[in-house]
């Protein structure tokens, strides 16, 4: 299964459209299936981090998602912003995130 990681701007203050600039580097994290669907049901369990070492954030998830019935899927609203500013590694500016999925018939 192919899953591409989106990221977009949040902040809960702004009215109308957000960039990461006025969001100060806040945001979520959607992951899109990219894959055709031939099966009827294809439920993973996705677990999203972001930053490494010092940046590290804490793992979310363990969502139950079926990409067969929705294409896309993220977090709740209410743990699904993270501060993509703070975990930018500083010698390549650029900041990791891990996503990983499983099944029940074993890792993705």
């Amino acid at each position: 299964m192919k899953l591409r990681i989106v990221i977009y701007p949040k902040d809960p203050e702004l009215k109308g459209a957000v960039n990461f600039r006025n969001s100060k580097g806040k945001g979520y994290i959607q992951v899109k299936c990219e894959s055709e669907i031939v099966c009827q049901s294809a439920p993973l369990c996705l677990t999203m981090s972001v930053g490494a070492g010092r940046q590290a954030q804490p793992a979310r998830g363990s969502i139950t998602h079926d990409f067969a019935r929705n294409g896309i899927c993220g977090l709740p609203r209410r743990e699904d912003t993270w501060d993509f500013s703070a975990a930018i590694e500083s010698n390549s500016l650029t900041f990791p995130i891990f996503l990983g999925a499983s099944s029940l018939a074993g890792n993705v």
